[in-house]
Formats: C-alpha cells, structure tokens, sequence
C-alpha cells in the first residue's frame, strides 16, 4: 500500500493475531542454515541435511517484504542485507543486485565489522581494499575474494583455510549474530569463488586460464556466471556444441551470446561470426553491445545497413579475407581479422542469394530471437534462410538458437541440428512478477485485485488505487471531466503517473492508434486542464528531457502532440517511431533517464527496455489476441534482474475483472495469456498455406474450396480465385464473410508462395526441368514445416512445391532469368512485371542522370507495384510524389508533413476522408519508401545491369544504389548516409553533421567514423543538444 502510495488511513488493518515480526526469525535461521550447510560442504566437513533452495529463497522474500511494511526501519541493514544474501545464496543474483542498491541507500553499522564484510563480499569484491575491516579473519577472506577475481590465482585451498578459521573462531567465541554473519560471509565467499568466470570457463570451454587472462583480468569483464550461463556451459556452447536455447528474459542472454563468441575466437575455431536477429533495432542493440565488449580485443563487429545491396564497407561479393586466395598452382589460406556481423534474416538472405560462400566459412551462427518462423510473411524468409543455411553450413561449425519463449525447442532443435537432445532449457526467473486488475467496485473508488488468476497464489487487493479527480473546466465547457475515466487506457495513463515514481512505466496497447490516441490525449486534454500528478518529466533527468525536446522539435515541429509529450515525459514507442529516436527513448529508459512510455508489441521484440510497471490495455492487436509467447516475452520486461527484484503487470480495462462472471470467455482468455503453459509451439508460417479462410469476427471458416485447393489455385490460378472469392459474401449472406477480409487472407498465401518461387528460383542450377522439379521435391522435406507437419501435410506441402517448380518452368524457363529473380526476394510475377518493364523503358533509365532523375523515371512502377493503397487514392495525385521528393531531400516529418498540407492532400477513410497527419506520413516514409519501394528497385537493378551492356550497367548501380539508401533511411547524399551507418542512425543528427563539419563528401561508414576520431570535439559539442545515446555511440567509436 506504501508502494500504490495509499494514504495511511486507507491501509488495511492488519489482522489482531497476526504478527509479522514473529514471520521473520523462521526466515534467518533458514537463510542461516543454508549459508552454515554452504560453508560446511566447502571445507570439507560432512553434510548431514540440505535445505532446500526454495525455501532459501522463500525467506529472503520474507524479509524483503518486512522491510517494504516500514514496520521496524531499525533493523533496515540487516534485513536487507539478510534479504540480499539469501536471494544470492538462493542462486537468484539479479534479486540480490537489487537488494545490495537498497543497501547502498543506508548507513552501514559502524562496529558491526561482519555484517560490512557480508555485504563487501557481495558488492564487487575485486574493488573493496578490505583496510577498514577489524576482523582479521573476515579480510583474509576478503583479500582472497579481491585476488581470485584479479588475477584469478586464489581461491581453492586458500580460500577455504580462511573460511574454516573464521568458522572455527565463531563457533568459539562469536555472538548469535557474529555467528550467522560468519556463516554468511564464509558461503558467500565459496560460492562467488564456485561460481566466478575465472573457475568455470577454462573448464567450459576446454581453454587454458592463460587464454582467458587478458579478458578477465579488465574491470568491465564478467565476473561471475548466472544459472542460465552456467547451464550453457554445462551443454558445452562455450566449446563448440550446438543447441537450441530457451533462456527466460533477465537470464544474462547478451553476456552469454558474447561468452559463446568470444570461446569461438579464442580457441581458433573460426574468425567468422554471423548473428542474426529479426528486426533491426535488435540488431543495433546487439551491435552497440558486442562492440563495448571487444573493443579491446581487435575483433571487428559491423552491422551492414539493411539496404538490399552490396555495401561499401561491407562487400560481401568480395570474401577474400576469409575465401582461399588463388596464386598460380598455390593456395594461400588468409588470416583476418576476428569478424562478427550482425544482420536481419531479409539482408542475409539477401546476400546469400549473391554470395554464399559467406556462409560456408563461419564456424558460429547465432540465432537471436529464434522462435520467430510463424509471425507472417517475415516468418517465411526466416524459416528458408535457416533452410539455407543448414545446406551450407559446414558440418563442424556451430548452431545457436536462443529464444526465452520456445515451447517446442526438442522439435526446433530435431529440425535445425539434427537431434531434439541439443535442447538448453532453464525456466529460473532471476525477478518475481506480480499480476494484478483494476477493478471499479461501485460506490467505492477503484482497487487492483492481486493474483486473482491463479489457485496457488494467495489473493489480496490493494484499496483507493484509482480515485477519479475532477478536472477543471475549458473555456465554453459545461460538463465537468473526471481522471480516469472507465476506459482502460485513461485508467492505464493514471496509474503510470502515480507509480512511475518507484520505476520505469510501460503502457501497452495493441495497436499503434491506440499508443498515439494515448499520448495525445495526455497532451490535448489531462495536463491541459490541469491534474493533481506531476507530469512523468517531473522524475526524469532534466537534461535528457531538453536534448529529446530538441530532437523532436527538429523532427516533429515544436507544436507537435509528441514534442509536447517529450516535454511531459511521456514517450510513444511502435512501429510508426522512427528508428533513432526509438533507440535514443530506450537507451533513456535503460539508464532511468526517463520514466514512461506507451508502447505496442515493439516492446515484446527483444529490445532490452527494463521497466517497473507494465500497464495493459488489452490483449488484442486488431481482431486478434496477442499471442501466449509473445505476451509472456512482453512480461518479461516488467522486473528486469539487477534493476527492480520485482515487476507488476496490471490489466487496466476494469471490465476483464467486475464481468468476469458475466463474460467467462473474456476472462478465461486472459488467465489463459497469463499461463506460460498455454503458450503455442512455435510454428511455421509455410503451414499456414492450409488454414482456412475464416469470416470477419473468426467463427466460422469457409469449407469449399477447402484451404488444399485454395492453396493449389494461388500458385496456379490466382486471377480467378482472386475474382471468384467475390461471390462468397452473396453466398453465405448470414456469416459475416467480406470481400475485403477474404482478400487479406488470400494476399498473406501468396506472399508465402512468393518466398517459395523466390527460394526454388535461387537454388537451381542447370539441370532438366524434371530433375528440378524432383530437387524441388527434395527441398521441402528441409523445411521446419515439413518436420512439423503431419503425414497429411507433408504431402500436401510437396505437392505445392512441385506445383511452384513447375510454374516456374512454365513462366521462366531460363535457367540465368531463375537464379537473377531468385536474388531479388520476389515472386514469380512481381519479377516478370518488372523484367518486362525495364525491357520497355531500357532507354528512359540508361538516360537517368541522378538517383532523383531515377525516382522520376521508376514511380509509375512503384506506384503498380505497391500494397499502399494511399499511392493511388490520396487527392491530389501527385501528393505522394512530392512527399517521397521531400523525404529524398531529407526534411522534416513536420516538413513534409506541411507539404501535403500546402497540397491540401487527403485520402479515403471508410466512407468519409482524412487529411494526413505525423503517424501516417511517418509510416509511408519508413514503410512504403524505406523497404517496399527500396525492394521493388533491388529487382529494377537486378533486371537493368542484366540487360545491359557492362559500363552502362555500371553507372545505372551507382544511382541505383544511393537511391535504395536514400529512400531506406530518407537522406539527401551519400556522406549523411555514411554517418547515419556509423551508428548515428537519425536522420537530423546525419544532416548535422554534414552542415556542420564535413567539407568533402564521406563516402561510407569507416570514413565517418574515421572523421568523427579525427575530429572529436566539433562532433561531442554537436551530440550535446541530443539524447545521450547518440552521445554513447560517439563514446564508442571514439574509444576504438
């Protein structure tokens, strides 16, 4: 109630026979006994009986919940440190990390030398001088703790002979108290040595400690390994052996993903790494990590752009650092560089279809977020690069899949490795949530109900957590306002500015409209009348606040909802966010720079965004639910281990709980979300081809054709079926069957059947037409599809494969035209359109004098071939045009914005119309230009170059090229986009630079990195105006 901050007069009395003083003494003798049990197996002694780890654990949440009740804050010290040393003792680090902080917030007891050395030997002992320390005893095992993890020459014997002699002294002489701090510094102390870096990975990885010296020995190196990191060493990854790894959220992933690669390199396994990660921003996470990491060990890691070609600093098509060099009759292997590159699947993809000798020589692939084969079309190119990569992936290389929500990870790993045993599984939470619901009781004020969805759990409710204030009145306004109202997102924005205060906030709604209607609604109406709360910016850093004002007055316009709201403290974060300011909003909420955001399933998406609270609106993302596993990744952001012991996770929509009766399958869904049992096998979207097609609201599914036939007539009549679903709607008027939701589903199948054609296209090779047909056959029994599918299916799915081979036969039969349209990442007929196309306009596009002339030329393609409607239906024409015009030239959102404004431009809306705003203009920018348009031109090029003659083709590249670049990232030449690259992926901050600084063109990433070294100062007094992440990149290129 302290924490909901209850007034003291609302708290519930506690019940007469209930004392919780008398809770805790059972607490310490258990933590007590286990430490002694700790000490005992260490020196040797017999152990007569074990307590269990549970309870170990069970009690330090005693007592931190006795220091939470400010009942007694004499004893504050001990119970945190007892609390602390329990959850450690407990194997539960990030809890004991938490706890320690809380410590750090007191004094300590100046003669209570013990109770100091417990809490020195759990709080970086490497960097305690141990002077102060009365006890002899206490800081010969405390010099011991600092060299062992030094230099890594104590421990073992020596260790334990100052152990005995402090047990040996307490048991003789020590005070009740002395003597369970003696026991716990002793268990302490052998544990941390038990489980220190310097111990386990010579033996996990079968190295020397000489080679583990010069990483271990640095202040920033990992000092001690966690349960799941321990796990992995015990399965052999940090020597060599592959598995599928599912590792809960907090576990200590990013430190073992780094422990894995880095055993890779140091045993001269492979100078080749590749890490793939399904979305970009998880890639630029991924990349800043491992580059703080090895920035003292020369290995480089780079992360290519996600443009669909060849990069300047990373040109794949020329592998001779890590290819055989050919010299006459001699071959000479090269020696790079230790390399990790980090890439999405679509990239490697990609550059596999150009070059797979990339592949064939890395000796380690890491798979992060690896349960994504069944999110949709992107789920397909994920499922056929892993299909890709088994048939080239040399047999003696290693496989690491991780995900922290893969419920079928024997299937996967049977699927990816070969064998269902190489399956890592640790379901340990190093942070406890709790699941709570708003209620609206009436004639009382609002209350969260606790743990109500589960039987094992004791219910409680914590009372007057929502009281609706009035607000004051607008001008002309008659009705008086109440905050909250009953809506779930107004209740989730009241309790995120009443809780914010002990932690980070994350708002979660399904739908990107609903964040923004969020946000907005806190600018245009709660804090313009005027609310009891401080606004979040209240309880955040002051300077990060301006710096993001700053950025979203040059993005946005100083007169935007979302400026607004920076300047509140309030931040969006969902697909519509442009990338730099995504990464600049999560590094700030990982270094508690600012304290609230409202989010979508972004969140759920790898990203490491620790927060407090997770506030939810509602579990539906359109017409759907969102799924088990990708909820249950969501949670795992609420409680982050080392930074809050604890996460919340409230539903805020009071109606899931005051009509649960009343609506059981409202409730039952939700309990059901809550049960990481009920999550779903990971899947493949491929098998998706056979779903049937279902009605508007998903109750009944259309039985003729069924979804067999349905898929046969995709590949080979698509046309017709296209045309016939029209005639379902007349003729099941009662089912709630429309033509518009028919032909969604329709057009989700073809892009599956498009990344087949794409895929069958890349991998044939000049044999007969049957021959390949057969090797078509052959292919799919790779697939997790296949592996997963039942005997049904797998026929099934062979038949359509058979039927795309033939298909292709049929529409492109030469063997040269397969493999160059396999390279572009299209289907059969997008390619053909556009072979066709570029056939005709040949001419027009050799006559392209600049990446711009070029856009000109293309646009009536683009325009025919893309799924964005707006392209066609927004008044004026050509208002399009001139926003992807202002988006090359690199202005503004809130430019480009007023250009369609100054046109007058709207679109249809239903049946009414709608003039653009931010979130759209943000969305065709990032969306339509920077990946469906700059797709469609990869295959333009692909055609052109093929068709013409060699230096013509070689010019029409160069435009091409920087056109795919300018339009991914919105950029008006090459050397802000080399900046851009280099880390500072903002488009404001690139062109900065470039007005500011750089004189003469900057050609790629190494030449703006070399330029930002070459000129520190002039770029760090730039890099002050804007969020501090731009300024830790800065601090990380400058320290290489």
């Amino acid at each position: 109630m302290f924490e909901y901050g209850v007034p003291e007069g609302d708290h519930i009395e506690l019940p007469e026979d209930l004392d919780l003083e008398m809770q805790f003494p059972l607490a310490v003798g258990t933590v007590g006994d286990f430490a002694s049990e700790v000490v005992t197996k260490s020196i040797g002694d017999a152990l007569k009986a074990q307590t269990p780890r549970d309870e170990v654990i069970f009690s330090a949440q005693v007592l931190q919940a006795f220091d939470d009740s400010l009942l007694n804050k004499d004893i504050s010290f001990n119970l945190r440190l007892l609390a602390a040393a329990g959850f450690y003792l407990g194997d539960v680090p990030g809890n004991a990390a938490v706890q320690l902080s809380r410590l750090s917030q007191l004094e300590s007891p100046e003669h209570d030398t013990l109770a100091i050395a417990v809490k020195a030997a759990m709080d970086r002992p490497w960097e305690q001088t141990n002077k102060a320390l009365e006890s002899s005893r206490a800081k010969d095992i405390l010099d011991v703790l600092r060299q062992h993890f030094r230099n890594g020459l104590s421990g073992g014997q020596k260790a334990n002979d100052a152990i005995r002699s402090l047990r040996e002294w307490a048991y003789r002489h020590a005070s009740a108290h002395d003597l369970l701090m003696a026991d716990l510094l002793g268990a302490i102390s052998a544990t941390r040595i038990a489980n220190s870096a310097w111990t386990l990975l010579p033996r996990y990885s079968s190295l020397p400690p000489e080679k583990w010296e010069s990483y271990l020995s640095r202040s920033m190196s990992i000092k001690e390994m966690w349960p799941s990191q321990r796990m992995l060493g015990e399965a052999g990854l940090y020597g060599g052996s592959s598995g599928v790894v599912q590792m809960p959220t907090s576990a200590g992933k990013s430190r073992a993903t780094e422990l894995i690669i880095r055993s890779a390199f140091l045993s001269a396994r492979t100078n080749l790494v590749l890490v793939i990660a399904p979305f970009r921003a998880l890639c630029q996470e991924i990349a800043n990590d491992l580059e703080k990491a090895f920035k003292d060990d020369g290995y480089d890691v780079n992360q290519p752009s996600d443009a669909l070609q060849p990069d300047v600093a990373f040109d794949f098509s020329n592998l001779s650092d890590f290819l055989d060099l050919e010299f006459g009759a001699f071959y000479l292997e090269a020696e790079p560089k230790p390399q990790v590159i980090i890439l999405t699947p679509e990239k490697l993809l990609y550059i596999l279809r150009q070059e797979p000798g990339i592949v064939q020589k890395a000796g380690l692939v890491v798979y992060d977020e690896g349960h994504q084969f069944d999110t949709g079309t992107r789920g397909v190119t994920y499922e056929l690069l892993l299909t890709s990569i088994k048939r080239l992936l040399h047999e003696s290389a290693q496989s690491v899949l991780i995900s922290a929500v893969i419920q079928n990870a024997a299937s996967v790993a049977a699927w990816l490795l070969s064998d269902e045993s190489k399956v890592v599984s640790d379901k340990s939470l190093q942070a406890r949530r709790l699941i709570a619901f708003a209620s609206l009781p009436k004639g009382k004020d609002g209350q969260l109900q606790f743990n109500v969805a589960s039987d094992n759990d004791q219910k409680f409710f914590v009372p007057r957590v929502i009281v609706p204030e009035k607000m004051p009145r607008l001008r002309k306004e008659r009705k008086d306002r109440f905050f909250p109202t009953e809506e779930s997102g107004s209740i989730a924005l009241y309790l995120g500015l009443r809780l914010l205060k002990n932690g980070g906030v994350a708002i979660f709604t399904g739908r990107k409209s609903s964040a923004a209607k969020i946000v907005r609604e806190a600018v245009e109406d709660t804090f313009l009348r005027g609310v009891s709360f401080e606004p979040p910016s209240a309880n955040s850093d002051p300077t990060e606040i301006r710096r993001f004002i700053y950025l979203f007055e040059r993005n946005f316009g100083a007169n935007a909802y979302l400026t607004k709201a920076a300047a509140l403290g309030i931040f969006a974060h969902h697909g519509n966010t442009p990338q730099g300011v995504r990464l600049a909003i999560e590094h700030a909420m990982r270094q508690r720079l600012i304290r609230l955001i409202v989010c979508t399933s972004t969140l759920a998406q790898g990203v490491n965004l620790p927060i407090r609270y997770l506030l939810v609106t509602s579990a539906m993302q359109g017409r759907e639910s969102i799924k088990v596993r990708d909820f249950h990744n969501l949670m795992g952001r609420a409680g982050r281990a080392g930074m809050y012991g604890e996460g919340t996770v409230i539903f805020t929509d009071p109606r899931l709980y005051d009509e649960r009766f009343a609506k059981t399958h409202r409730w039952n869904d939700t309990v059901n979300l809550i049960n990481p049992d009920s999550a779903e096998p990971t899947g493949s979207t491929l098998l998706s081809l056979f779903d049937p097609l279902r009605n508007d609201i998903g109750t009944i599914t259309l039985s003729s054709p069924n979804s067999a036939e349905i898929a046969s007539h995709i590949v080979n009549n698509w046309e017709a079926l296209f045309k016939w679903i029209e005639r379902v709607p007349n003729d099941l008027p009662k089912s709630n069957f429309s033509v518009a939701s028919l032909r969604e589903q329709l057009k989700s199948k073809k892009k599956i059947i498009e990344a087949v054609e794409s895929f069958l296209m890349t991998y044939r090779s000049d044999v007969q037409p049957e021959i390949f047909v057969e090797n078509s056959r052959a292919l799919v029994t790779e697939t997790l599809a296949y592996s997963l599918a039942t005997g049904e299916q797998q026929v099934l799915l062979t038949d359509i494969f058979e039927s795309v081979a033939r298909r292709i036969e049929i529409f492109v039969p030469d063997t040269a035209v397969q493999q160059r349209f396999g390279r572009t990442l299209l289907g059969i007929d997008q390619a053909l359109v556009i072979e066709s196309w570029v056939t005709t306009n040949a001419k027009t596009l050799e006559d392209a004098a600049s990446a711009d002339h070029l856009l000109e030329v293309i646009w009536p393609l683009l325009v025919l071939l893309s799924s964005e409607k707006r392209l066609i239906d927004t008044v004026p024409a050509g208002a399009i045009q001139v926003l992807a015009t202002g988006w090359l030239a690199g202005d503004s959102f809130a430019a480009l914005l007023q250009r369609l404004d100054t046109l007058g431009a709207y679109y249809p809306y239903g049946t009414n119309q709608r003039k653009f705003d931010l979130d759209v203009v943000v969305d065709l920018c990032e969306q339509t230009f920077g990946f469906e348009f700059a797709l469609l031109l990869a295959a333009v090029k692909e055609s052109f170059i093929a068709l013409s003659a060699e230096q013509v083709g070689e010019v029409f590249r160069g435009y091409a090229d920087l056109l795919q670049k300018r339009l991914k990232y919105g950029l008006p030449n090459q050397s802000c986009i080399a900046y851009f690259e280099a880390g500072f992926s903002e488009r404001v901050i690139a062109q900065h630079f470039v007005e500011e600084i750089t004189q003469g063109a900057i050609q790629n990433s190494f030449d703006a990195r070399n330029m930002i070294r070459e000129n520190p100062e002039r770029f760090e007094a730039i890099l002050q105006d804007y969020p501090s992440y731009f300024s830790d990149v800065f601090k990380t290129i400058t320290a290489t």
